[in-house]
């Protein structure tokens, strides 16, 4: 070893070797080091890693507590805030006891526990308190807690018992309903912190995440690696042509109720809630206002939606039923909705196949291209994530509200997720198909 590289290896803190003067007077350097104070700190990491261990478990499971509870508090504060306020006006003067318990089971059926009231069970979820707690435990998770696997671990878990601590104490649940605490409770949780954590400026892109994952998975599934790589290309096409859907339906949604403005009037005037009650009241059905967008997209796919059992909402049809006396019901479609023209609905969701499919190509195009394989299962794969989704979103912004023909509210999941599906994976199949034909190019030519 020469001087120079003896320098640069004390520097580093690498271990300096000891130099022997051969028979034949060569010079040799031994394996056995001679260690400096420096170099036994960075090289005994094993000592180093037992004492720092609990220290970091510890430091996660700190940092888990404060986010379950920012969590629990910040989304509870707004919904006293909003739930409390207008019992408390309301002529029947609940009094803030009972909106604690009106709270806490808004709370509870925003993490998807259903609950009783007046003897009827509620199953239906208040998107609009699902949505609040998602977006407090994604801007919790991405400013406080630690970006380690066992803080996130301790988070889920905490967040799970804490939602099944108040489901149990709360006496307003229903029966069974107790074992979906601790599910909804985790499923929210890992979604709303796991993004925030996803997202953080120190932290990767989600695509190269999935291309990590990709890269994990490999070796371990008998699937080829093109097939990988179309499986999750074709995931992110999928999404992106649900996010434009749900757009198209939010235009929709607010078109109905522009429409409907004279029926919403014709509600506040036999209400007569007062200013003050009347800014509540709007403010409080803001909880059910995604539900109707997924209603919305319901009903650009195709079966559209029921409010009651034996109502119908569709491009196809239109039945009314027993509808509750509240301003929303203004934002519903009118006999005149249904009609030839607006069964042509389904264009817009084939429209979002298309731009998804565009998409598709241009990722595979800047990938360096696929094969008939990777290309088949991306175009299978966007429209099965695609159905999916949209059958998910419309099982939870449905269920009861109610007894009798309040029962059943809201959209058939399987159903608007198989259309959808349909939908969008002909409008990326058509992508697809017309640049592998190269059309433009022949008709050009």
């Amino acid at each position: 070893m020469r001087l120079g590289e003896r320098t640069r290896a004390r520097r580093r803190g690498l271990p300096r070797a000891h130099h022997v003067v051969g028979d034949d007077g060569v010079v040799s350097s031994t394996g056995t080091p001679t260690r400096s104070p420096r170099a036994r700190t960075l090289d005994a990491p094993d000592g180093d890693r037992r004492r720092r261990g609990p220290s970091e478990l510890v430091a996660s499971f700190l940092s888990a507590v404060v986010v379950v509870v920012e969590c629990v508090v910040l989304t509870m504060l707004v919904l006293v805030l909003v739930v409390g306020a207008v019992l408390v006006a309301s002529p029947t003067g609940a009094g803030w006891s009972g909106a604690a318990t009106v709270t806490a089971s808004t709370w509870l059926l925003g993490h998807g526990v259903p609950v009783e009231a007046s003897g009827a069970t509620l199953t239906i979820v208040p998107l609009g308190a699902t949505a609040l707690a998602l977006f407090v435990a994604f801007a919790v998770g991405r400013r406080t807690l630690r970006p380690r696997a066992a803080a996130l671990a301790f988070a889920v878990l905490g967040y799970a018992a804490v939602v099944t601590a108040v489901a149990v104490v709360t006496g307003t649940v229903a029966p069974g309903g107790v074992l979906w605490a601790p599910v909804g409770g985790a499923l929210l949780a890992l979604a709303g912190l796991g993004l925030g954590l996803t997202t953080r400026p120190d932290a990767p892109p989600l695509g190269e995440v999935a291309e990590r994952l990709q890269e994990a998975l490999e070796p371990r599934l008998p699937v080829p690696a093109v097939a990988l790589d179309g499986v999750r290309r074709g995931a992110a096409a999928g999404v992106v042509a649900v996010l434009l859907a749900v757009a198209a339906a939010g235009v929709l949604l607010v078109v109905w109720a522009v429409s409907g403005r004279s029926t919403i009037g014709d509600v506040l005037r036999a209400l007569d809630p007062g200013t003050a009650s009347g800014l509540l009241l709007g403010v409080a059905q803001l909880a059910f206002v995604p539900n109707l967008l997924a209603w919305a997209l319901a009903w650009l796919v195709g079966p559209g939606f029921a409010v009651g059992v034996g109502s119908s909402y569709a491009p196809s049809s239109h039945v009314d039923g027993a509808l509750p006396l509240v301003p929303l019901v203004g934002t519903l479609p009118g006999a005149g909705w249904a009609n030839p023209v607006a069964q042509a609905s389904v264009v817009v969701v084939v429209a979002a196949g298309v731009v998804a499919g565009v998409y598709l190509w241009r990722a595979h195009a800047f990938a360096g291209g696929t094969t008939w394989t990777g290309l088949v299962t991306s175009v299978v794969t966007a429209a099965v994530v695609a159905g999916l989704l949209v059958a998910g979103l419309e099982g939870v912004a449905g269920g009861a509200v109610g007894p009798g023909a309040m029962r059943h509210v809201g959209a058939e999941p399987w159903l608007v997720g198989a259309l959808a599906a349909l939908w969008v994976g002909l409008g990326v199949a058509l992508t697809v198909g017309w640049r592998l034909l190269d059309l433009r190019g022949r008709s050009r030519r």
